[in-house]
């Protein structure tokens, strides 16, 4: 049981780093629309909160 949950946390954590990099990219290339920029603000940080 405890080596499942490992897996699980550290796959949750890989795709959150990953979702972080690619919304970094995004903003960056969306970064003159500011509806963009708000959604994924409210995306990572509810990201953030599933992961920790």
């Amino acid at each position: 049981m405890k080596s499942i949950k490992k897996t699980k946390f550290s796959d949750r954590f890989i795709a959150g780093i990953l979702l972080l990099i690619l919304g970094g990219i995004l903003l960056m290339l969306l970064d003159d629309d500011p509806n963009w920029v708000n959604f994924f603000k409210h995306l990572i940080k509810n990201i953030l909160r599933i992961v920790f």
